[in-house]
């Protein structure tokens, strides 16, 4: 993203720092053996994939799609 001089980069960043943050938060439950964390973890990741990666990243693809086209012109 930063090779491509990608404008929404530094949000982006953010939402990963969050989104490793949030991991940690719930790994650190998973050596209580607390079972509720197996359904947080899987309803957070289920939200991650669907909205992150199908919204956030496919804007960036656009972007990258778009740049290089320009690239190549």
């Amino acid at each position: 993203m930063q090779d491509w001089h990608y404008p929404e980069y530094e949000s982006h960043k953010v939402l990963h720092d969050q989104f490793v943050k949030r991991l940690k938060e719930l790994q650190a439950g998973f050596s209580c053996c607390n079972q509720r964390v197996s359904f947080e973890l899987l309803a957070f990741l289920n939200s991650w994939l669907l909205s992150h990666i199908q919204g956030i990243d496919v804007k960036f693809g656009k972007f990258l799609a778009a740049a290089k086209s320009q690239q190549a012109a």
